[in-house]
């Protein structure tokens, strides 16, 4: 635990969303032991590879469970379709593109918040540490909540419904939990460079008064 906040800074900050986003295959790009940024190692680019397979996959299989479902309306079921379609899509997409196109501009993109954190903003490690802590907490939350709910819900269905396969609902899951991982990133980084902005206008204050 104490490795864990030791050498604290804007990137270590983000590491429990950065550890969420690699096992989702989310994450182009990783660190080294001084926090730099580095092309992602083999071993992670072949998990990725699995993991968009295992997301399309789900999500074929979702697709079918829909079509085949004969005891609900067909509103439903067109609903369920489209919704599900849409969103394997979605997280397939995401994966792809965190393998092809979005890994250098990623890499960059870090490396430059890295770059003017390190020079204009180098705020005491406390500062650090109630970032992490807050990132730790937030990710807990979003993803037992969504774990609990996912569980609910097919518990709930498959026993109120039992000529629907469990299939129908656990095959609906992984895309679900891809396109979480987005949502998580942008609000964090969001708040992150908030938080930025305003102690490197605190800092300007100061040096303007």
């Amino acid at each position: 635990m104490q490795e864990f906040f030791q050498g604290m800074n804007f990137v270590s900050s983000i590491r429990p969303l950065f550890y969420v986003s690699r096992v989702l295959g989310l994450a182009p790009f990783s660190f080294n032991s001084n926090f730099a940024v580095k092309e992602i190692g083999t071993f992670w680019l072949l998990y990725t590879v699995v993991t968009l397979i295992t997301v399309l996959s789900c999500s074929i299989i979702c697709v079918m469970q829909r079509v085949k479902q004969s005891v609900l309306l067909v509103a439903i079921v067109v609903n369920e379709f489209l919704s599900m379609f849409l969103g394997g899509l979605t997280a397939f997409s995401s994966i792809l593109m965190s393998i092809t196109r979005k890994s250098v501009i990623s890499r960059k993109i870090v490396s430059k918040i890295i770059k003017i954190d390190k020079e204009l903003l180098n705020d005491s490690s406390t500062t650090y540490t109630k970032t992490i802590i807050f990132t730790l907490i937030q990710v807990i939350l979003v993803y037992c909540y969504a774990t609990v709910l996912f569980t609910y819900d097919t518990v709930l269905w498959t026993t109120a419904m039992e000529k629907i396969s469990i299939w129908y609902f656990i095959s609906g899951y992984p895309h679900r939990l891809v396109n979480l991982g987005p949502i998580v990133e942008f609000c964090d980084l969001v708040l992150l460079l908030i938080s930025r902005l305003k102690s490197l206008n605190s800092r300007l204050s100061l040096i303007l008064r």
